[in-house]
């Protein structure tokens, strides 16, 4: 059988050949430094890092494990795990890191699709170690890392109190997700996650452990939420907390017209009416599609009566009845793959986009009309398409069209039979992204999408690369943290 994973800078090699683009991958920066040829070996790892209160492993098994994710694309084994107990190891971990030209990145549940979260003859930390709820007030959580969004909102429902945007797989860790942006059902009125970060503990790349908040050195701060562990590695965070509801009512809407769909979806939004919004596409019997509006109003009782009425003129094909949930049902409708569940030994290739609300029938017309992007798919693919509002997005990391008021979310989860058909995929993925850029769309970059150094400065612009770039330089001068992304070209900065 064929190997299951190729390194990142192999995998974009071939992905931008599949689509016509040059044959370097990822260029070196002006003023990129190659990291140290030379590595400790695992006697000089054992015995430097001998002092740490975690776990450090060094066997075979280890390293491969964390030479994957739940893409299955990317394969690069780091030289040791290490699975802190307190932040003062991660500390440690990235002192010696920097001494010695090592790369570091850190992971929680391991839900890249590409490699985002591994560090080929690096060090790899799991986050999940750090995994203490330090406390909860009426308006904040004091958080480690490691922990989970389920496992907070277990916490703070239990008080009445709930993070204001909830992920749709709550075995997420929380450092990973404000380290990507973190979106779920409520964005289209509070933005990502990151917009509601009140303050993070973050360990740079010189293994300084600082606290930064938009008060307290706040381009550390605008460099790590969604900055991809570019600058820092998150350790602890205070997370924004509101008064949560007891239930949801929650609505589906189905429609067998595209624009109808479009339109209704549209309209909702403008409405105001609704505290989640979600739309999904749907491959029925004989080939027909049917576009599916799901939403959620927020009560705080199971009779009491919260069931908004429908905007007029959404024109649907069918109703469902009103359903009451809990709050914590409603959380835990769609559960991510963990190990070891079958299905997270496939590969995946995710591909999410922001698309302007005026382009979003001509990318999803080309997408529908495309069956090869959905060849060789195991399960069906899971096709969502929803309007959010631009407005409540600020953190500067975090691109959305600006392009009017509103655009709408697209994703395709598609999980593949084998290694070939999820790299098919995966360049299908590419020449998606780049239809839609011409159209002004941006990427969410936790797709299996291979991007080089010059997307990402694109992707950024020049009002926020040259911040970013410089934060970069100032808080990892070597370059060592979190490879995979490649944003800063191979010697990471």
């Amino acid at each position: 059988m064929e190997r299951r994973g190729i390194s990142r800078r192999e995998f974009t090699r071939r992905c931008l050949t599949a689509v016509g683009g040059a044959a370097a991958v990822v260029a070196t920066g002006p003023g990129c430094r190659s990291l140290p040829r030379s590595r400790p070996g695992p006697d000089a790892l054992r015995r430097d890092l001998a002092g740490l209160g975690g776990r450090l492993h060094l066997d075979d098994a280890s390293r491969l494990d964390a030479a994957e994710d739940f893409g299955h694309l990317v394969h690069q084994r780091p030289l040791a795990v290490v699975r802190p107990a307190s932040a003062d190891d991660v500390v440690a971990v990235v002192r010696y890191a920097h001494r010695h030209g090592l790369t570091v990145a850190m992971n929680g549940n391991r839900h890249s699709v590409f490699g985002q979260a591994q560090a080929r003859d690096g060090v790899v930390i799991h986050a999940r170690g750090l995994d203490r709820i330090h406390g909860i007030d009426q308006d904040s959580a004091d958080v480690d890392a490691g922990v989970t969004w389920g496992e907070l909102a277990a916490a703070t429902l239990a008080r009445g109190l709930a993070p204001p945007v909830m992920a749709e797989f709550q075995d997420l860790s929380i450092g990973g997700t404000l380290s990507v942006g973190g979106v779920g059902p409520a964005s289209h009125r509070f933005g990502a996650q990151v917009d509601h970060v009140l303050e993070l503990e973050v360990v740079t790349g010189t293994g300084e452990r600082v606290r930064c908040s938009p008060d307290l050195r706040p381009e550390l701060f605008d460099a790590m939420r969604a900055g991809f562990g570019q600058c820092g590695l998150i350790v602890r965070a205070r997370v924004r907390l509101t008064r949560a509801p007891t239930h949801v009512v929650v609505r589906e809407l189905d429609y067998g017209d595209m624009d109808a769909y479009l339109a209704a979806a549209s309209r909702v939004l403008n409405s105001d009416r609704f505290d989640h919004q979600l739309g999904h596409v749907i491959f029925g019997e004989g080939g027909r599609t049917i576009f599916r509006l799901k939403l959620g109003r927020f009560q705080s009782g199971p009779a009491e009566e919260g069931r908004a009425e429908m905007p007029a003129g959404l024109e649907f094909e069918r109703a469902s009845a009103p359903i009451v949930r809990t709050y914590w049902d409603e959380l835990n409708q769609r559960t991510s793959v963990t190990r070891p569940s079958p299905r997270w030994h496939h590969p995946h290739a995710t591909l999410y986009l922001f698309v302007p609300s005026s382009e979003i029938g001509r990318v999803l017309s080309e997408v529908l009309a495309d069956p090869a992007a959905h060849e060789g798919a195991r399960t069906p693919t899971l096709f969502g398409v929803f309007p959010w509002r631009a407005k409540p997005f600020g953190a500067p990391l975090f691109q959305v069209p600006r392009r009017g008021d509103t655009f709408f979310a697209f994703y395709l989860f598609r999980t593949a039979d084998d290694v070939t058909s999820g790299r098919a995929m995966a360049a299908s993925n590419r020449i998606l992204y780049d239809r839609a850029r011409t159209l002004g769309a941006k990427i969410y970059p936790v797709s299996a999408v291979a991007l080089t150094r010059a997307d990402w400065k694109e992707h950024l612009g020049p009002a926020v690369w040259p911040r970013f770039a410089a934060a970069k330089r100032q808080f990892d001068p070597n370059g060592i943290l979190t490879p995979g992304p490649a944003i800063f070209g191979e010697g990471g900065r």
